[in-house]
């Protein structure tokens, strides 16, 4: 038997939990239905806060020596058949299957942000970020393996 311990979709959507489950049980998954590689999402857009493998992307990550890989967006967005897990599997519940990435209820009216007609894409006006949100897992303080958070 096979268990997973849950967050499995990261917000409670339905396309997300329509491929997982295609996953155990077999069947053609689609990672465009998700959303890879459209232009609206940080697979396809250019925002320099996602790594961007393509040669020459201008994006933090990049500078940070996460390797080019040229066609890994493109190859990562075709269809692709799981075989299934061929046992009996059974998924808990966990909490980016339930709530906002995993960390919030939805407030209301999200659900109208959601599947409105328009979506944010900057920053708000006057919003400058740490000068290294992310800081290296491997920096003096940190667990091998963990990100120091301050």
């Amino acid at each position: 038997m096979l268990v997973t311990t849950g967050d499995n979709v990261d917000s409670a959507q339905a396309n997300e939990l329509d491929a997982y489950l295609r996953a155990p049980d077999g069947g053609t998954i689609d990672p465009t239905d998700l959303g890879v590689g459209h232009p609206a999402s940080p697979t396809g857009g250019p925002d320099p806060a996602y790594w961007h493998p393509q040669p020459g992307s201008a994006d933090a990550w990049s500078a940070k020596g996460f390797p080019a890989v040229s066609g890994v967006v493109q190859r990562a967005a075709g269809p692709f058949t799981s075989p299934g897990v061929g046992v009996p599997w059974l998924s808990v519940y966990g909490n980016h299957d339930c709530l906002v990435q995993g960390r919030a209820r939805f407030p209301e009216g999200y659900d109208d942000f959601l599947t409105g007609a328009a979506k944010p894409v900057l920053a708000p006006p006057g919003y400058t970020p740490d000068a290294d949100a992310l800081p290296s897992p491997m920096a003096p303080g940190t667990s091998r393996g963990s990100i120091g958070l301050g």
